[in-house]
């Protein structure tokens, strides 16, 4: 995959947080923070995650990781120009703390720029994964590429969720009322 015109980033480079049992940010490290992260330590890792469903996937995730000891999760974090594929990582350390490792497997440029916008649920027009970064309308039923439902310069109206194929990828199978909502129409 190759970039835009986004700043170089080693594909090896990591940035990563460790959490306490409590999953609160008790550490930061690597490369890419945004300016302010150095608050973060002492905040709960949720409070830094937009959208419920978003958060009971990261929930999901984190809860198999410390069951199993560790666990790795391919997922899409899009910048306006470029599809980016990253990895999480989770691998328990001592104490009962859990490393959290991200990491860019890759990028290819978008056609277009493309600019999202967080807004309440009533007010969305769109679902948009926050693992395959996919869209589908409010009501509708299939899920796209960004570039395949959007077109150049429109900012889309978006809540967060986690679409089906990928809830099933990390094993999100319980049947919390969350997951009982079919589709979110």
């Amino acid at each position: 995959m190759r970039k835009t015109s986004e700043p170089q980033q080693d594909a090896a480079a990591e940035s990563w947080y460790v959490l306490d049992p409590d999953d609160r940010i008790t550490g930061i490290g690597g490369s890419g923070w945004p300016a302010g992260s150095e608050a973060y330590p002492g905040t709960r890792i949720y409070d830094h995650v937009a959208g419920h469903f978003t958060r009971q996937f990261l929930k999901d995730f984190l809860q198999q990781a410390r069951s199993r000891g560790s666990t790795r999760q391919c997922y899409r974090c899009d910048s306006p120009v470029a599809k980016r594929l990253m990895e999480m990582s989770a691998v328990m350390q001592e104490g009962e703390t859990l490393r959290v490792a991200h990491r860019m497997l890759g990028a290819r440029a978008l056609p277009f720029a493309v600019h999202f916008h967080e807004v309440p649920r009533a007010s969305a027009r769109l679902l948009r994964c926050s693992n395959c970064n996919r869209l589908r309308g409010i009501r509708g039923d299939v899920w796209r590429e960004p570039e395949d439902g959007l077109q150049a310069g429109q900012t889309a109206l978006v809540v967060h969720t986690v679409c089906p194929e990928c809830r099933s990828h990390i094993g999100m199978r319980r049947q919390s009322a969350i997951f009982r909502i079919r589709d979110i129409r």
